[in-house]
């Protein structure tokens, strides 16, 4: 609805006319200036027909759509005629559609809708209560916004829900995204919503996609095979007087993810250094130099007969014929990217310009006596089939005489080689790194690259067979130099017009090495790199949409985007702006210790299931007892802090168990805590009645409704659903139950 189609009563107050099935008008409160979204103000005229429906179905300024009720909607309803519906109460969900590739702990990419086959439930007794917990097989990459790593965390719950409205986002690389609008996205800038971005921003991207396969691998088998293919390159397992010893070597940052994983499950291990002379012979000299060696010691006996019957070889690998495992080689693809990633994070190159905007092939470099020529050449050809099962072909094998070892013994070298540009993004985004930060980073890097550097060939591709086209149809050069004058250069029509030429990438185009730059400071600043945007597009049609709430970080990687899962209070203080002066550093992280946000993380409280029943029931009230706040405070609060029919036993299990855990937390997506400064009085009687003066320094929050407020909504919903049917509203999502009824009063 346009602004134009309202009628305009009053100074900022717009009203909608009662039409068709509305039982009352509808009004708006905007400026002249403000644009009133569609979506939005069609919710106002479905609001306007529910039963009981007092005077008017209201928008105010900050309207915008929510769930069946806009956000920012006001209705008031006949205590013996009217309805209550969870949407109108309000809750946060966002979502993405059921094809949205979801990036998993051990490389694997399984659409979003597919994870609840992943699930099984189980029965937990706590303080007295049998609960029912679903437990996901899976961890999800994450990034740690205060470290800036990527860590992996448990999937907490799963949501489902229908989507009126859908839009998809397309960034500069290509990538492609579906999500509500209210789905938040991480920018330069924090967490946004679709409804919040701006034209061409920029957006966190983590180009790593993995492979496509669903099945769920355990835990203790993947942490095991990324280490054997590891140790295949860097790491040795040896006998001495009937022990056996392990050793990993590496970065000490490397080493320590290594670390964290076998204690996952439960190795023990622990990394050593050591400051070493190195003197190498090699082809054309010795080469002497000084460093400190770093090495990771597996204590675990077991383990380390693990690795040995898993098919890690015993001793020099430089001096013995080394295979991949049979076992592995008739394995699923799970199983191959896995050893492959370990291997390649200890032995392939990592990526590096060539030229402006060329590569180096990705190289895997074997050194072996000459009498293993033939073993060296069938390990090679080994790797080179398994990376045919990722569509990686296009690979070379060579051989070059090298030096002789210490033992007088003559050795050669052999590499294998991955070519064209194609095969490296293959190569990085669907096999990758494991155990090398470095290189991992380096691979996210160049794949971001040669996607931006594809697209812009493929513009001048179509623009070079244009030029054609218009030359047969008689255009003259000018003419077609006139049509293409702002998108492309006269030199490039000139040689298409005239010429077969092949294409070549545009030498304004960025280098490599600068864009490198550009992209390794994002990461020092914000843990991850980004793409922007190209387009956002509103899609057709109704949509089933899914999401995740998980541990602490809260945010996942889904289709090579970063993206992550209400009320308003004021507090006043007696500080002024002059107080905080050279004390905004202390405050802030004063703040952030005390008050966890983002959703899933934990809360600084710790209380019992009966305590959680004493505070849903008795609320602001309750907690003042307890010593967190004066009387005043929830004597200025709605019907004083609490609702004397708050009844807990009509708060399911699930829901207490989604919030015990999130008292006193923020959440994430649009929710803050702001300290703010009064910079200017508009209106001296109402600042006056609020106790509000000038340079005044106030605190404004806004929270979620956290897992105990959507699992409540969530509950009801289904309720009323099942009670009531949806077919006499013009909205499922307007489900409601009379005021007067059982779920009404619950």
């Amino acid at each position: 609805m346009k602004k134009e189609d309202l009628k305009k009563i009053g100074e900022n107050i717009y009203e909608i006319a009662k039409s068709g099935n509305m039982n009352v008008p509808g009004r708006i409160f905007i400026s002249e200036r403000m644009i009133v979204e569609d979506n939005a103000s069609e919710q106002i005229r479905n609001v306007a027909q529910l039963p009981g429906i007092l005077k008017y179905s209201i928008g105010l300024t900050d309207m915008h759509v929510g769930y069946g009720f806009p956000i920012g909607g006001v209705a008031a309803f006949d205590l013996k005629k009217g309805v209550i519906s969870p949407g109108g109460v309000g809750y946060d969900i966002n979502c993405l559609t059921g094809d949205s590739k979801i990036l998993t702990e051990f490389g694997q990419s399984i659409p979003i809708k597919d994870f609840e086959k992943h699930a099984h439930k189980i029965n937990i007794e706590q303080n007295g209560m049998v609960l029912d917990q679903i437990e996901f097989l899976t961890r999800l990459p994450t990034l740690n916004f205060k470290n800036k790593k990527i860590e992996n965390k448990k999937i907490e719950f799963f949501m489902s829900k229908e989507a009126n409205e859908i839009y998809e986002i397309k960034l500069n690389s290509g990538l492609r995204i579906k999500a509500t609008k209210e789905h938040p996205f991480l920018t330069k800038e924090g967490m946004k919503s679709i409804f919040d971005l701006k034209d061409r921003e920029n957006l966190a991207v983590n180009l790593f996609e993995g492979i496509k396969e669903s099945e769920i691998i355990d835990k203790k088998q993947a942490i095991s095979l990324k280490l054997l293919g590891y140790m295949f390159g860097d790491g040795c397992l040896y006998e001495s007087k009937k022990k056996i010893y392990g050793a990993i070597y590496g970065t000490k940052e490397d080493l320590k993810v290594i670390k964290n994983d076998l204690k996952e499950i439960n190795v023990n291990s622990n990394i050593y250094s050591r400051k070493r002379d190195h003197e190498i012979k090699t082809k054309y000299e010795i080469v002497k130099f000084n460093t400190t060696n770093y090495e990771l010691h597996i204590h675990s006996k077991e383990f380390k007969e693990s690795l040995k019957k898993m098919g890690m070889p015993l001793g020099n690998k430089t001096r013995q014929k080394i295979n991949i495992p049979d076992w592995i080689k008739n394995s699923n693809r799970i199983v191959k990217r896995l050893f492959l990633a370990g291997f390649f994070g200890a032995e392939l190159s990592s990526p590096k310009a060539s030229s402006k905007t060329c590569f180096y092939c990705p190289t895997i470099d074997q050194n072996k006596i000459e009498r293993l020529k033939e073993n060296a050449r069938e390990f090679l050809i080994e790797i080179s089939l398994l990376l045919e099962e990722f569509d990686i072909k296009n690979t070379r094998i060579t051989e070059t005489e090298d030096y002789k070892n210490k033992y007088g013994e003559k050795t050669m070298r052999f590499r294998l080689m991955v070519s064209s540009e194609e095969e490296m993004l293959k190569l990085w985004r669907n096999v990758g790194f494991e155990y090398n930060l470095k290189r991992q980073k380096l691979a996210n890097i160049a794949a971001l690259y040669l996607l931006l550097k594809k697209k812009e060939n493929e513009k001048r591709n179509k623009l070079a067979s244009k030029v054609k086209e218009y030359k047969k149809k008689g255009f003259s050069l000018k003419e077609v130099q006139k049509i293409f004058l702002n998108q492309i250069n006269k030199r490039f029509i000139e040689r298409h017009y005239y010429e077969n030429s092949g294409q070549r990438i545009n030498l304004d185009f960025i280098s490599f090495n600068k864009f490198l730059i550009e992209k390794l400071n994002e990461i020092k600043k914000y843990g991850t790199i980004f793409d922007s945007i190209k387009n956002i597009k509103k899609l057709p049609g109704k949509h089933k949409v899914y999401d995740f709430n998980l541990k602490e970080n809260h945010n996942f990687v889904a289709n090579g985007f970063i993206v992550s899962n209400c009320g308003v209070l004021l507090l006043k203080t007696n500080l002024t702006s002059k107080d905080l002066i050279g004390k905004e550093k202390m405050l802030a992280d004063a703040l952030e210790k005390k008050i966890p946000s983002g959703v899933g993380r934990g809360s600084p409280f710790q209380v019992s299931y009966k305590e959680f029943d004493q505070i849903l029931e008795k609320g602001s009230q309750y907690l003042v007892e307890k010593g967190y706040g004066m009387k005043e405070d929830y004597l200025f609060c709605e019907e004083e802090g609490c609702m004397k029919e708050a009844d807990a036993s009509l708060v399911s299990d699930r829901a207490k168990k989604r919030g015990i855990g999130q008292l006193g937390t923020i959440g994430a997506g649009n929710h803050f805590l702001d300290v703010l400064e009064v910079e200017k009085i508009f209106d001296k009687k109402i600042a006056e009645v609020f106790g509000l003066k000038k340079n005044q320094i106030v605190i404004l929050v806004h929270c979620g409704s956290r897992g105990l407020g959507h699992q409540v909504a969530s509950d009801y919903i289904k309720k009323m659903e099942d009670e009531y049917g949806i077919k006499n509203f013009p909205d499922r999502e307007l489900i409601c139950a009379p005021i007067n009824s059982k779920l009404g009063k619950e």
